[in-house]
Protein backbone atom coordinates (compact mmCIF):
# COMPACT_ATOMS: atom_id res chain seq x y z
CA UNK A 1 0.00 0.00 0.00
CA UNK A 2 1.37 3.36 -1.04
CA UNK A 3 1.53 5.87 1.83
CA UNK A 4 1.76 9.51 0.81
CA UNK A 5 3.60 12.14 2.77
CA UNK A 6 0.30 13.68 3.82
CA UNK A 7 -0.89 10.39 5.35
CA UNK A 8 2.46 9.96 7.08
CA UNK A 9 2.14 13.48 8.48
CA UNK A 10 -1.31 12.63 9.88
CA UNK A 11 0.10 9.51 11.55
CA UNK A 12 2.93 11.50 13.16
CA UNK A 13 0.48 14.19 14.22
CA UNK A 14 -1.73 11.63 15.97
CA UNK A 15 1.23 9.97 17.67
CA UNK A 16 2.49 13.28 19.01
CA UNK A 17 -0.94 14.46 20.12
CA UNK A 18 -2.05 11.27 21.88
CA UNK A 19 1.33 10.16 23.26
CA UNK A 20 2.71 13.61 24.07
CA UNK A 21 3.57 12.91 27.72
CA UNK A 22 5.26 9.60 26.93
CA UNK A 23 7.25 10.98 24.00
CA UNK A 24 8.48 13.93 26.08
CA UNK A 25 9.03 12.06 29.33
CA UNK A 26 10.61 8.78 28.25
CA UNK A 27 13.76 10.35 26.72
CA UNK A 28 14.23 12.36 29.93
CA UNK A 29 14.14 9.14 31.97
CA UNK A 30 16.61 7.45 29.62
CA UNK A 31 18.97 10.43 29.82
CA UNK A 32 18.72 10.41 33.63
CA UNK A 33 19.63 6.71 33.73
CA UNK A 34 22.56 7.37 31.40
CA UNK A 35 23.81 10.31 33.48
CA UNK A 36 23.47 8.38 36.74
CA UNK A 37 25.28 5.39 35.28
CA UNK A 38 28.16 7.66 34.20
CA UNK A 39 28.56 9.64 37.40
CA UNK A 40 27.24 7.40 40.16
CA UNK A 41 30.67 6.61 41.56
CA UNK A 42 31.64 10.29 41.81
CA UNK A 43 28.62 11.29 43.90
CA UNK A 44 28.67 12.13 47.59
CA UNK A 45 25.26 11.27 48.97
CA UNK A 46 23.45 13.23 51.68
CA UNK A 47 21.72 10.91 54.13
CA UNK A 48 19.37 8.42 52.53
CA UNK A 49 17.88 10.80 49.98
CA UNK A 50 20.56 10.38 47.33
CA UNK A 51 20.97 14.08 46.47
CA UNK A 52 24.51 15.03 45.38
CA UNK A 53 26.26 17.69 47.44
CA UNK A 54 27.52 19.42 44.30
CA UNK A 55 24.13 21.04 43.71
CA UNK A 56 24.09 24.80 44.23
CA UNK A 57 20.65 25.35 45.66
CA UNK A 58 20.42 28.97 44.50
CA UNK A 59 20.74 27.86 40.87
CA UNK A 60 18.14 25.17 41.39
CA UNK A 61 15.86 27.72 43.05
CA UNK A 62 16.09 30.14 40.12
CA UNK A 63 15.35 27.40 37.58
CA UNK A 64 12.36 26.10 39.52
CA UNK A 65 10.99 29.61 40.00
CA UNK A 66 11.29 30.22 36.26
CA UNK A 67 9.36 27.01 35.63
CA UNK A 68 6.64 27.98 38.13
CA UNK A 69 6.30 31.42 36.51
CA UNK A 70 5.84 29.83 33.09
CA UNK A 71 3.15 27.51 34.47
CA UNK A 72 1.38 30.53 35.98
CA UNK A 73 1.53 32.25 32.60
CA UNK A 74 -0.06 29.17 31.01
CA UNK A 75 -2.82 29.28 33.60
CA UNK A 76 -3.50 33.00 33.07
CA UNK A 77 -3.02 32.95 29.32
CA UNK A 78 -5.99 35.16 28.38
CA UNK A 79 -5.20 37.90 30.88
CA UNK A 80 -1.51 38.10 29.98
CA UNK A 81 -1.80 37.67 26.23
CA UNK A 82 -0.01 40.92 25.36
CA UNK A 83 2.72 40.61 27.99
CA UNK A 84 3.69 36.96 27.56
CA UNK A 85 6.54 37.41 25.00
CA UNK A 86 8.35 39.95 27.16
CA UNK A 87 7.69 37.99 30.35
CA UNK A 88 8.99 34.74 28.88
CA UNK A 89 12.07 36.45 27.45
CA UNK A 90 12.79 37.85 30.92
CA UNK A 91 12.36 34.38 32.42
CA UNK A 92 14.89 33.01 29.94
CA UNK A 93 17.38 35.56 31.25
CA UNK A 94 16.72 34.58 34.87
CA UNK A 95 16.94 30.87 34.06
CA UNK A 96 20.29 31.46 32.34
CA UNK A 97 21.44 33.30 35.43
CA UNK A 98 20.48 30.24 37.45
CA UNK A 99 22.68 28.09 35.22
CA UNK A 100 25.49 30.63 35.56
CA UNK A 101 25.25 30.54 39.37
CA UNK A 102 26.04 26.85 39.28
CA UNK A 103 28.54 26.75 36.43
CA UNK A 104 30.56 29.95 36.63
CA UNK A 105 29.80 31.75 39.88
CA UNK A 106 32.66 34.27 39.66
CA UNK A 107 32.61 34.65 35.87
CA UNK A 108 36.10 33.25 35.53
CA UNK A 109 35.11 31.25 32.39
CA UNK A 110 37.54 28.59 33.53
CA UNK A 111 38.73 26.48 30.63
CA UNK A 112 36.61 28.46 28.12
CA UNK A 113 38.95 30.21 25.73
CA UNK A 114 36.12 31.45 23.49
CA UNK A 115 34.52 33.87 26.02
CA UNK A 116 37.92 34.81 27.46
CA UNK A 117 39.30 35.83 24.09
CA UNK A 118 36.08 37.48 22.93
CA UNK A 119 36.30 39.66 26.05
CA UNK A 120 40.01 40.26 25.45
CA UNK A 121 39.38 41.20 21.82
CA UNK A 122 36.72 43.70 22.90
CA UNK A 123 39.16 45.30 25.35
CA UNK A 124 41.76 45.44 22.57
CA UNK A 125 39.28 47.27 20.35
CA UNK A 126 38.62 49.81 23.10
CA UNK A 127 42.35 50.40 23.64
CA UNK A 128 43.60 50.34 20.04
CA UNK A 129 40.51 51.62 18.27
CA UNK A 130 38.11 49.67 16.05
CA UNK A 131 39.70 50.71 12.74
CA UNK A 132 43.16 49.46 13.73
CA UNK A 133 41.83 46.12 15.00
CA UNK A 134 39.67 45.57 11.90
CA UNK A 135 42.68 46.25 9.66
CA UNK A 136 44.94 43.82 11.57
CA UNK A 137 42.28 41.23 12.41
CA UNK A 138 43.41 38.68 9.84
CA UNK A 139 47.08 38.95 10.80
CA UNK A 140 46.19 38.26 14.41
CA UNK A 141 44.35 35.12 13.32
CA UNK A 142 47.43 33.28 12.05
CA UNK A 143 48.17 30.97 15.02
CA UNK A 144 51.77 30.45 16.16
CA UNK A 145 51.40 29.97 19.91
CA UNK A 146 49.57 26.67 20.25
CA UNK A 147 51.92 23.71 19.55
CA UNK A 148 49.26 21.75 17.72
CA UNK A 149 48.95 24.52 15.14
CA UNK A 150 52.64 25.22 14.60
CA UNK A 151 52.83 23.56 11.16
CA UNK A 152 49.42 24.65 9.90
CA UNK A 153 50.26 28.18 8.65
CA UNK A 154 53.07 26.86 6.48
CA UNK A 155 50.89 24.09 5.08
CA UNK A 156 48.11 26.51 4.22
CA UNK A 157 50.53 28.97 2.59
CA UNK A 158 51.99 26.12 0.54
CA UNK A 159 48.52 25.07 -0.56
CA UNK A 160 47.65 28.67 -1.51
CA UNK A 161 50.91 28.95 -3.48
CA UNK A 162 50.07 25.74 -5.31
CA UNK A 163 46.67 27.16 -6.22
CA UNK A 164 48.31 30.28 -7.66
CA UNK A 165 46.36 32.70 -5.49
CA UNK A 166 49.21 34.22 -3.48
CA UNK A 167 47.85 37.68 -4.32
CA UNK A 168 44.85 37.08 -2.10
CA UNK A 169 47.08 36.81 0.99
CA UNK A 170 49.40 39.79 0.63
CA UNK A 171 50.58 41.05 4.02
CA UNK A 172 47.21 40.73 5.73
CA UNK A 173 47.69 37.26 7.16
CA UNK A 174 51.30 36.31 7.77
CA UNK A 175 52.62 39.26 9.80
CA UNK A 176 55.12 38.68 12.58
CA UNK A 177 55.10 42.15 14.15
CA UNK A 178 51.81 41.69 16.03
CA UNK A 179 51.52 40.16 19.51
CA UNK A 180 50.21 36.61 19.19
CA UNK A 181 47.73 34.96 21.51
CA UNK A 182 45.24 32.14 21.46
CA UNK A 183 43.69 32.41 18.02
CA UNK A 184 40.15 31.40 18.90
CA UNK A 185 38.84 34.96 19.06
CA UNK A 186 39.82 35.58 15.45
CA UNK A 187 38.66 32.38 13.81
CA UNK A 188 35.43 34.26 13.18
CA UNK A 189 34.89 37.74 11.72
CA UNK A 190 35.14 40.73 14.08
CA UNK A 191 31.51 41.92 14.40
CA UNK A 192 30.86 40.28 17.78
CA UNK A 193 33.94 41.77 19.53
CA UNK A 194 33.07 45.13 17.95
CA UNK A 195 29.54 44.97 19.38
CA UNK A 196 30.83 43.76 22.75
CA UNK A 197 33.43 46.56 22.78
CA UNK A 198 30.71 49.14 22.26
CA UNK A 199 28.71 47.64 25.13
CA UNK A 200 31.77 47.59 27.44
CA UNK A 201 32.68 51.15 26.53
CA UNK A 202 29.16 52.24 27.45
CA UNK A 203 28.61 50.24 30.66
CA UNK A 204 32.11 49.39 31.94
CA UNK A 205 35.01 47.04 31.26
CA UNK A 206 34.15 44.05 33.43
CA UNK A 207 33.24 40.43 32.85
CA UNK A 208 29.91 40.95 34.55
CA UNK A 209 29.09 43.61 31.94
CA UNK A 210 30.12 41.18 29.18
CA UNK A 211 27.83 38.58 30.71
CA UNK A 212 25.03 41.16 30.81
CA UNK A 213 25.56 41.79 27.07
CA UNK A 214 25.00 38.11 26.35
CA UNK A 215 21.83 38.11 28.44
CA UNK A 216 20.59 41.21 26.57
CA UNK A 217 21.25 39.54 23.19
CA UNK A 218 19.49 36.40 24.43
CA UNK A 219 16.49 38.46 25.56
CA UNK A 220 16.20 40.15 22.14
CA UNK A 221 16.65 36.87 20.28
CA UNK A 222 13.93 35.04 22.21
CA UNK A 223 11.56 38.01 22.09
CA UNK A 224 11.86 38.46 18.32
CA UNK A 225 11.59 34.70 17.70
CA UNK A 226 8.36 34.50 19.73
CA UNK A 227 6.82 37.57 18.08
CA UNK A 228 7.75 36.29 14.62
CA UNK A 229 6.20 32.90 15.36
CA UNK A 230 3.05 34.55 16.72
CA UNK A 231 2.64 36.30 13.39
CA UNK A 232 1.56 32.93 11.99
CA UNK A 233 -0.83 32.12 14.86
CA UNK A 234 -4.07 34.17 15.20
CA UNK A 235 -4.34 36.25 18.36
CA UNK A 236 -7.45 34.38 19.53
CA UNK A 237 -5.53 31.09 19.62
CA UNK A 238 -3.80 31.90 22.89
CA UNK A 239 -3.04 28.27 23.74
CA UNK A 240 -1.25 27.72 20.43
CA UNK A 241 0.68 30.95 20.93
CA UNK A 242 1.80 29.84 24.37
CA UNK A 243 2.88 26.44 23.00
CA UNK A 244 5.23 27.95 20.42
CA UNK A 245 6.52 30.45 23.02
CA UNK A 246 7.33 27.61 25.44
CA UNK A 247 9.01 25.68 22.64
CA UNK A 248 11.35 28.58 21.93
CA UNK A 249 12.05 30.06 25.34
CA UNK A 250 12.76 26.80 27.22
CA UNK A 251 14.90 25.03 24.61
CA UNK A 252 17.96 23.81 26.55
CA UNK A 253 20.61 25.57 24.38
CA UNK A 254 18.82 28.88 24.95
CA UNK A 255 19.15 28.41 28.71
CA UNK A 256 22.53 26.69 28.90
CA UNK A 257 24.83 28.79 26.72
CA UNK A 258 25.30 31.96 28.69
CA UNK A 259 28.90 33.10 28.18
CA UNK A 260 29.99 35.67 25.54
CA UNK A 261 29.78 33.82 22.26
CA UNK A 262 29.17 35.12 18.76
CA UNK A 263 26.50 32.61 17.80
CA UNK A 264 23.49 34.19 19.51
CA UNK A 265 24.21 37.64 18.09
CA UNK A 266 24.63 36.06 14.65
CA UNK A 267 21.33 34.22 15.14
CA UNK A 268 19.67 37.52 16.06
CA UNK A 269 20.91 39.14 12.84
CA UNK A 270 19.89 36.13 10.75
CA UNK A 271 16.43 35.97 12.32
CA UNK A 272 15.91 39.66 11.57
CA UNK A 273 17.04 39.07 7.98
CA UNK A 274 14.57 36.20 7.61
CA UNK A 275 11.67 38.15 9.09
CA UNK A 276 12.29 41.13 6.79
CA UNK A 277 13.04 39.10 3.68
CA UNK A 278 9.97 36.84 3.70
CA UNK A 279 7.44 39.53 4.66
CA UNK A 280 4.48 39.31 2.27
CA UNK A 281 3.30 42.93 2.24
CA UNK A 282 4.47 45.17 -0.59
CA UNK A 283 5.16 48.39 1.35
CA UNK A 284 8.83 49.42 1.46
CA UNK A 285 9.72 46.22 -0.40
CA UNK A 286 13.13 47.39 -1.63
CA UNK A 287 14.26 48.77 1.70
CA UNK A 288 13.20 45.52 3.42
CA UNK A 289 15.15 43.38 0.98
CA UNK A 290 18.25 45.54 1.30
CA UNK A 291 17.99 45.46 5.09
CA UNK A 292 17.53 41.69 4.91
CA UNK A 293 20.73 41.33 2.88
CA UNK A 294 22.64 43.52 5.31
CA UNK A 295 21.45 41.53 8.32
CA UNK A 296 22.18 38.13 6.75
CA UNK A 297 25.67 39.34 5.82
CA UNK A 298 26.16 40.80 9.29
CA UNK A 299 25.31 37.35 10.69
CA UNK A 300 28.00 35.78 8.51
CA UNK A 301 30.46 38.51 9.59
CA UNK A 302 29.61 37.71 13.22
CA UNK A 303 29.98 33.93 13.10
CA UNK A 304 31.42 32.20 10.06
CA UNK A 305 29.04 29.29 10.57
CA UNK A 306 26.24 31.50 9.25
CA UNK A 307 27.86 31.62 5.83
CA UNK A 308 26.06 28.29 5.43
CA UNK A 309 22.77 30.04 6.17
CA UNK A 310 23.49 32.84 3.69
CA UNK A 311 24.50 30.48 0.87
CA UNK A 312 21.51 28.17 1.45
CA UNK A 313 19.08 31.09 1.35
CA UNK A 314 20.60 32.50 -1.83
CA UNK A 315 20.40 29.12 -3.60
CA UNK A 316 16.76 28.62 -2.57
CA UNK A 317 15.83 32.15 -3.68
CA UNK A 318 17.55 31.58 -7.03
CA UNK A 319 15.29 28.55 -7.54
CA UNK A 320 12.15 30.51 -6.61
CA UNK A 321 10.16 32.14 -9.42
CA UNK A 322 8.47 34.49 -6.99
CA UNK A 323 11.82 35.68 -5.65
CA UNK A 324 12.89 36.62 -9.20
CA UNK A 325 9.52 38.27 -9.83
CA UNK A 326 9.78 40.35 -6.63
CA UNK A 327 13.46 41.10 -7.29
CA UNK A 328 14.27 39.83 -3.83
CA UNK A 329 17.70 38.62 -4.90
CA UNK A 330 18.71 42.02 -6.24
CA UNK A 331 17.76 43.75 -3.00
CA UNK A 332 19.59 41.18 -0.85
CA UNK A 333 22.72 41.40 -3.00
CA UNK A 334 22.64 45.20 -2.67
CA UNK A 335 22.51 44.88 1.12
CA UNK A 336 25.29 42.28 1.05
CA UNK A 337 27.46 44.55 -1.09
CA UNK A 338 27.10 47.42 1.38
CA UNK A 339 28.45 45.32 4.28
CA UNK A 340 31.13 43.61 2.17
CA UNK A 341 32.48 46.81 0.62
CA UNK A 342 32.50 48.62 3.97
CA UNK A 343 34.58 45.98 5.77
CA UNK A 344 36.88 45.43 2.78
CA UNK A 345 37.56 49.18 2.59
CA UNK A 346 38.46 49.13 6.29
CA UNK A 347 41.02 46.37 5.65
CA UNK A 348 39.22 43.20 6.75
CA UNK A 349 39.15 40.33 4.25
CA UNK A 350 36.74 37.48 5.11
CA UNK A 351 38.45 34.95 2.83
CA UNK A 352 41.53 35.13 5.07
CA UNK A 353 39.36 34.21 8.03
CA UNK A 354 38.29 31.20 5.99
CA UNK A 355 41.92 30.12 5.57
CA UNK A 356 42.48 30.46 9.31
CA UNK A 357 39.39 28.50 10.21
CA UNK A 358 40.11 25.81 7.62
CA UNK A 359 43.44 24.72 9.05
CA UNK A 360 42.18 24.91 12.63
CA UNK A 361 39.13 22.85 11.62
CA UNK A 362 41.49 20.37 9.99
CA UNK A 363 43.29 19.93 13.31
CA UNK A 364 40.06 19.47 15.24
CA UNK A 365 38.57 17.03 12.75
CA UNK A 366 41.69 14.87 13.00
CA UNK A 367 42.38 14.98 16.72
CA UNK A 368 39.04 15.75 18.38
CA UNK A 369 36.63 13.40 16.61
CA UNK A 370 33.72 12.32 18.83
CA UNK A 371 31.88 9.06 18.52
CA UNK A 372 28.45 8.95 16.89
CA UNK A 373 26.58 8.34 20.13
CA UNK A 374 27.98 11.53 21.68
CA UNK A 375 26.84 13.47 18.64
CA UNK A 376 23.31 12.10 19.02
CA UNK A 377 23.27 13.15 22.68
CA UNK A 378 24.50 16.59 21.66
CA UNK A 379 21.62 16.91 19.22
CA UNK A 380 19.17 16.05 22.01
CA UNK A 381 20.16 19.34 23.72
CA UNK A 382 17.52 21.02 21.57
CA UNK A 383 14.80 19.54 23.77
CA UNK A 384 12.60 16.65 22.82
CA UNK A 385 9.37 18.64 22.39
CA UNK A 386 11.13 20.94 19.93
CA UNK A 387 12.51 18.00 17.96
CA UNK A 388 9.06 16.37 17.79
CA UNK A 389 7.50 19.62 16.55
CA UNK A 390 10.28 20.00 13.99
CA UNK A 391 9.56 16.55 12.55
CA UNK A 392 5.91 17.44 12.12
CA UNK A 393 6.70 20.88 10.69
CA UNK A 394 8.73 19.37 7.84
CA UNK A 395 5.56 18.01 6.29
CA UNK A 396 4.04 21.48 6.29
CA UNK A 397 6.53 22.65 3.66
CA UNK A 398 4.37 20.95 1.01
CA UNK A 399 1.54 23.34 1.92
CA UNK A 400 3.74 26.39 1.25
CA UNK A 401 4.18 25.72 -2.46
CA UNK A 402 4.28 29.04 -4.29
CA UNK A 403 4.49 30.98 -1.03
CA UNK A 404 7.19 33.60 -0.45
CA UNK A 405 7.88 31.85 2.84
CA UNK A 406 8.80 28.51 1.29
CA UNK A 407 12.31 29.30 -0.09
CA UNK A 408 13.28 30.93 3.20
CA UNK A 409 12.13 27.96 5.24
CA UNK A 410 13.82 25.51 2.86
CA UNK A 411 17.00 27.55 3.18
CA UNK A 412 16.80 27.37 6.96
CA UNK A 413 16.16 23.62 6.84
CA UNK A 414 19.10 22.97 4.50
CA UNK A 415 21.31 25.12 6.73
CA UNK A 416 20.29 23.03 9.73
CA UNK A 417 21.11 19.75 7.98
CA UNK A 418 24.39 21.04 6.53
CA UNK A 419 25.39 22.59 9.85
CA UNK A 420 24.64 19.37 11.74
CA UNK A 421 26.78 17.40 9.30
CA UNK A 422 29.71 19.80 9.56
CA UNK A 423 29.69 20.39 13.31
CA UNK A 424 28.96 16.83 14.39
CA UNK A 425 31.82 15.55 12.21
CA UNK A 426 34.25 16.95 14.79
CA UNK A 427 32.06 17.09 17.90
CA UNK A 428 28.71 18.84 17.61
CA UNK A 429 27.81 21.91 19.61
CA UNK A 430 24.12 22.69 19.90
CA UNK A 431 24.73 26.42 20.27
CA UNK A 432 25.64 26.62 16.58
CA UNK A 433 22.47 24.93 15.41
CA UNK A 434 20.05 26.62 17.81
CA UNK A 435 20.18 29.84 15.80
CA UNK A 436 19.26 27.93 12.65
CA UNK A 437 16.38 26.24 14.47
CA UNK A 438 14.91 29.63 15.32
CA UNK A 439 14.84 30.47 11.60
CA UNK A 440 12.18 27.75 11.27
CA UNK A 441 9.90 29.44 13.83
CA UNK A 442 6.97 29.92 11.36
CA UNK A 443 7.00 26.20 10.59
CA UNK A 444 7.02 25.38 14.30
CA UNK A 445 4.09 27.77 14.77
CA UNK A 446 2.13 26.05 11.98
CA UNK A 447 2.86 22.64 13.51
CA UNK A 448 1.56 23.89 16.86
CA UNK A 449 -1.68 25.03 15.23
CA UNK A 450 -2.14 21.59 13.66
CA UNK A 451 -1.78 19.90 17.06
CA UNK A 452 -4.04 22.33 19.01
CA UNK A 453 -2.43 21.31 22.29
CA UNK A 454 -4.30 21.55 25.56
CA UNK A 455 -2.98 23.52 28.53
CA UNK A 456 -1.80 20.29 30.16
CA UNK A 457 0.13 19.36 27.03
CA UNK A 458 1.60 22.83 26.77
CA UNK A 459 2.74 22.64 30.39
CA UNK A 460 4.76 19.50 29.64
CA UNK A 461 6.98 21.47 27.23
CA UNK A 462 8.75 23.64 29.84
CA UNK A 463 8.67 20.79 32.37
CA UNK A 464 10.44 18.41 29.99
CA UNK A 465 12.97 21.03 28.88
CA UNK A 466 13.72 22.19 32.42
CA UNK A 467 14.12 18.56 33.49
CA UNK A 468 16.65 18.11 30.71
CA UNK A 469 18.52 21.27 31.77
CA UNK A 470 18.60 20.10 35.40
CA UNK A 471 20.06 16.75 34.33
CA UNK A 472 22.74 18.38 32.20
CA UNK A 473 23.71 21.03 34.75
CA UNK A 474 23.52 19.19 38.05
CA UNK A 475 24.49 15.65 37.08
Amino acid sequence: MHVTYSKLAIIIERIIKHWWFLLCGLPIVLLAVYQLFKKYQGWHFVGNIGIPEIIHWDALFVLIMALICILIVIRLQKRLMYYVPVLLAVLVVFASMGVWLQQDRHLIWEGMDVPTNNHRAALLIIDSGPLEVIKTWNARANPRVEPNYIHRPGEVLERIHGMGIDWIIGTRWDRLDLPQDNNRMVQHPPVYPLALAGWLALFGKSRMVAFAFELFVKFCLVLIAILWAWKYVPSEETANRLAIACLICTAPPVLLFYFPHANELAALFALGGFALGCASDSTHKWSRHIASGMLLTAAAYTNFFFVIVFMSIMIMLMLSKQAWHNRTLIGILCGTSIVFITFTALGYYPWLTYFTGSHCLHYYSLDHMLDGFSSVLEFSYFGFPLILMSILSLFLLTKLRGSSLMPWMLGGLISLVAGAYLTFSFGGTARYLMGVYLLLAPLLAMATRCLSLTNAQIAIIPIANFAFVLLVVFL
